[in-house]
């Protein structure tokens, strides 16, 4: 107790030491703490999956394309179940999306809410738990499952567990379809790739998805203990090789992939749908050596502020140790010190992360904030690196110290307190180095910033707001009626831009297929090009030859008009593009129109090939609408 009062005594005489190196020290934590909870949500997200090292997604590659996709026949799974011994369980899994949804006894949809469709085994395989409710009690197809939060919104304290849900989607070509909720599941937690509010039954579309009907998608598979998944690669191709023969010429190639690398190892899945969240590797490795450059720079401070402060104690560490203190009680001392310092530090950096963390979720993470939460044990990880910090810095204070003592003398010591050790320069030094360093990555940062901010993309999004529309047979009449508002300049359904990891197609001339290029494809309306307000520099805009909305993945059209980027024609090597046909093995395509190239994927990239038009491949429920400056809000 005794060496308490003396270090409390020692620090109230020094409260500007105090008072700086404790702010600075809470400062630098409070980043780490930010960057560390960033980095554990991103390393551990899908690992806490119970039969996460037995699940694997499907994915495909057809010969001749760089990229692998992610979407398979639905049947693909069922055919492995029940004839490979390998494979305990499958689901198939459409990715959450905006839909129009209203319960029972209500006759308002709700907006707002992220439905998905699943197989049953969704829940067993993977660990989204019930709170009530069971799904296996439920035998007939239909069945919803919904989660706490929108059972507490929409149902307070009333038993959703029965209740009819009806819904208007995509899927369902517009019309209405009726589940009934068999269960109310836990959120989702943010460490998962798969998200949604709702959880609509597979089975209810699940006609539309089997072999020879056009459409694909995600399939998961949960093998057995010790399985060959090599083996098993093999084997599911063999399926799929048997049960369609368009797969079979299109040579495609097949690989499982682990659930544990599904959300930072999928820059190399292109499909045409929504794909789940996934991360960056890369963004996360530079984030970690940030952390370790704050952490290092917060030590080098910390540390030379003590040796400081040691050096104006060392008189009173030179009169103990003549009166008979030891080396344990200037030890103890030092630590009693440190701890108060770090301590104070500590409490700091929990009230400023409590004050500051929504807004740091909000700036790294905009589309997907996410709450804070820590483990116990990597809570305890946390903890082990600061005590690490912190012996650190006490071993070397007290070692400086008794240097200091030994080396010069009592008599010496008390003389002069204020000699200089090389230890201090050295960590001088590389704090500089360190701070160097970081206002060099802030100087990048901030002209990368300022690129992303002015660079020309070749079209304009600004002004402009989007938004999915759950049933596609009211996009025309809506998109009508915002055209009418006088605030509204342009309003186009489309593919937003920039678009992600999309798929791309081999497109070849039409009397030429020995003469083909990889062309990524953009579906959109013919008011996309005005709405983006992109350069039109020969031909004119493509004009739609249907009237229905595109909700199948191939249209009824002989001939789809498009309009062509310049680098699809410089690579294409067209002397005279304009009414140029094309192919892409199954519909023709005929060039009407070019337009001036623009980024529509990621500034990483280069420009590539894209075709633009209404008629193309795929589904279109995104409106984009232009207002004029300054009439967001209205």
């Amino acid at each position: 107790m005794y060496h308490l009062k003396l270090v409390g005594r020692q620090i109230f005489q020094r409260k500007g030491y105090f008072v700086i190196n404790t702010i600075g020290l809470a400062v630098a934590l409070t980043a780490s703490v930010f960057i560390y909870t960033f980095l554990v949500k991103e390393w551990q997200t899908n690992t806490y999956h119970e039969n996460v090292d037995h699940i694997y997604r499907i994915t495909v590659q057809t010969d001749g394309n760089t990229h692998w996709g992610a979407e398979v026949c639905s049947s693909l799974g069922e055919i492995a179940k029940a004839e490979l011994p390998e494979v305990t369980d499958y689901t198939r899994i459409i990715t959450a999306r905006e839909m129009k949804i209203r319960w029972e006894n209500n006759d308002h949809y709700q907006t707002g809410i992220s439905c998905g469709y699943a197989d049953r085994q969704l829940f067993s395989m993977f660990t989204f738990p019930l709170v009530t409710g069971s799904i296996q009690a439920f035998e007939q197809p239909g069945w919803v499952v919904i989660s706490e939060s929108i059972a507490r919104r929409y149902f307070k304290d009333e038993n959703p567990i029965g209740k009819l849900v009806h819904l208007e989607d995509l899927y369902t070509s517009g019309r209405e379809s009726t589940y009934r909720i068999a269960g109310v599941m836990k959120d989702m937690p943010p460490r998962s790739s798969i998200q949604a509010d709702v959880i609509l039954d597979f089975f209810v579309i699940g006609h539309s998805y089997r072999y020879n009907m056009g459409n694909a998608v995600q399939t998961f598979i949960q093998l057995t203990d010790g399985a060959d998944v090599q083996k098993v690669e093999e084997q599911l191709l063999q399926i799929e090789y048997r049960e369609s023969d368009y797969i079979r010429e299109q040579k495609e190639l097949l690989q499982l992939q682990p659930l544990r690398e599904m959300y930072l190892h999928s820059d190399h899945i292109q499909d045409f749908d929504l794909s789940f969240a996934q991360g960056s590797g890369t963004f996360n490795w530079i984030l970690f050596g940030i952390l370790l450059l704050i952490l290092s720079l917060a030590f080098c401070n910390y540390l030379i502020i003590k040796l400081a402060l040691a050096d104006k104690n060392a008189e009173r560490f030179a009169i103990q140790k003549y009166f008979g203190s030891s080396n344990r009680n200037i030890f103890v001392q030092v630590l009693q010190e440190i701890g108060i310092y770090t301590v104070t530090a500590l409490v700091l950096t929990v009230v400023l992360t409590f004050i500051f963390y929504p807004y740091f979720a909000q700036i790294i993470s905009p589309k997907h904030p996410f709450p804070f939460y820590l483990s116990g044990t990597e809570v305890i990880g946390f903890l082990l690196i600061f005590l690490l910090f912190t012996g650190c810095v006490g071993g070397i204070t007290y070692g400086h110290i008794s240097r200091k003592l030994n080396s010069s003398g009592l008599k010496n010591t008390i003389a002069s307190s204020r000699s200089s050790l090389d230890l201090k320069k050295i960590l001088m030094i590389a704090q500089l180095t360190i701070f160097c360093g970081l206002l060099f990555f802030s100087i990048v940062f901030i002209q990368q910033i300022d690129y992303l901010q002015n660079k020309s993309l070749g079209y304009n999004n600004r002004n402009t707001i989007s938004f999915n529309w759950p049933n596609p047979y009211e996009i025309t009449s809506l998109k009508e009626e915002l055209s009418r508002h006088p605030d509204v300049l342009a309003v186009s359904c489309g593919a937003l831009l920039p678009i992600g990891n999309w798929s791309h197609w081999a497109i070849h001339l039409a009397e030429q297929p020995e003469k083909s290029i990889q062309s990524y494809s953009l579906l959109c309306d013919e008011d996309f090009l005005r709405t983006y307000q992109l350069k039109l520099v020969e031909g004119r805009d493509a004009k739609t030859k249907i009237t229905t909305p595109g909700i199948y993945s191939r249209k009824p059209v002989d001939v789809v008009e498009i309009v062509v980027n310049q680098k699809f024609v410089r690579q294409m090597g067209l002397s005279h593009p304009i009414g140029t046909l094309l192919s892409d093995g199954i519909a023709k395509m005929q060039i009407v129109g070019i337009v001036q190239d623009f980024h529509f994927r990621s500034l990483y990239e280069p420009i590539q090939p894209v075709m633009i038009g209404s008629d193309l491949q795929g589904r279109w429920f995104t409106l984009i609408v232009r207002y004029w400056e300054g009439k967001r809000r209205e």
